[in-house]
């Protein structure tokens, strides 16, 4: 027969293990259902020029990358350019005209249909979340990305 002592340790240690099982069904269940925030509600960490923040990538990556990587960026410049993929989603390009570099605005999908209304040669400001720069290394431009992009209407 089990002493008492024991028989009470077991019921502690499967009463400990039933509160992690729940409490790990829990966090599964919150993670599982996790949406995204809306980028239009994000406050941006930086507001700048797209000419500005081509201008730093261009000078040294490596700085801006540390700078601006991960982070909510609100650009305000030229629209160089509006292109649609095969799924109907929007890219939107900023940048001077004459330069190959630009900055690439992804459209959010909540925010896909903003870009049907706008017109190339127009400034704009968008927002969104600052993924990279490729590097121009065939002569064709660099690119800087930004995901997740909205119109910013908060100007």
């Amino acid at each position: 027969m089990m002493s008492e002592t024991k028989s009470r340790n077991i019921k502690y240690i499967l009463i400990g293990l039933l509160v992690l099982a729940i409490g790990a069904g829990f966090y599964g269940y919150k993670e599982y259902n996790r949406t995204a925030k809306d980028i239009a509600t994000i406050t941006p960490a930086f507001t700048t020029s797209s000419d500005a923040i081509i201008e730093e990538f261009t000078k040294s990556d490596s700085t801006a990358n540390a700078k601006y990587l991960g982070k909510t960026l609100a650009l305000n410049g030229n629209l160089k350019a509006i292109d649609k993929d095969e799924n109907g989603f929007y890219t939107l390009v900023l940048g001077d005209t004459t330069s190959s570099t630009a900055v690439r605005c992804s459209m959010d999908s909540a925010h896909n249909s903003e870009a049907t209304t706008l017109k190339e040669g127009t400034k704009i400001n968008v927002k969104g979340i600052c993924t990279g720069f490729n590097q121009d290394e065939l002569g064709l431009g660099a690119d800087i990305i930004l995901n997740h992009s909205c119109i910013n209407k908060s100007n």
